[in-house]
């Protein structure tokens, strides 16, 4: 996955047993598409609340005052997530689940993407600029080359 800033794009749109990996993707596949299309890089599945979940074949992570937060919310826990969540923790690095909204991404002084290509930061979603704290990306690129496993990044 490249490091450069990720777009993303709001999507209604909940996959139907999100936490188990299946063959019924069909719905997060257009949808990933339409965001393709749109010109973004990912699309970011929210409810009619505005409340995020995960990407169309990611996951995302928060950053506020030292903490990482992962949306509460219906989602494939992916290996890659798992993984940077055990790392983070090994760390120190304090993490929550909690809510995450749309209209709340300003309260954030980051955003990350995860899945089995690895992690990038977002710089966007939709109009709305995600700003980038050097010790969010810092921690999660350090957690990452911390993992054993090479296809997450590490040794």
């Amino acid at each position: 996955m490249p490091r450069r800033p990720q777009s993303m794009t709001a999507l209604h749109f909940q996959r139907p047993l999100a936490r188990l990996k299946h063959v019924g993707s069909w719905g997060q596949g257009r949808f990933r598409e339409l965001a393709l299309a749109a010109g973004f890089d990912e699309g970011l599945f929210v409810d009619e609340a505005g409340m995020i979940s995960e990407g169309t074949i990611t996951n995302v992570g928060f950053w506020r005052d030292g903490t990482v937060t992962w949306p509460d919310a219906p989602k494939l826990q992916g290996v890659t997530m798992l993984l940077l969540q055990r790392q983070l923790a090994a760390a120190g690095v304090p993490q929550a689940e909690e809510p995450v909204r749309v209209q709340d991404l300003t309260s954030y002084g980051g955003m990350i993407v995860c899945n089995a290509r690895g992690w990038a930061p977002v710089g966007r979603v939709d109009d709305l600029t995600i700003s980038q704290d050097d010790e969010f990306t810092g921690v999660v690129a350090a957690a990452i080359d911390g993992c054993p496993c090479p296809a997450a990044g590490g040794r």
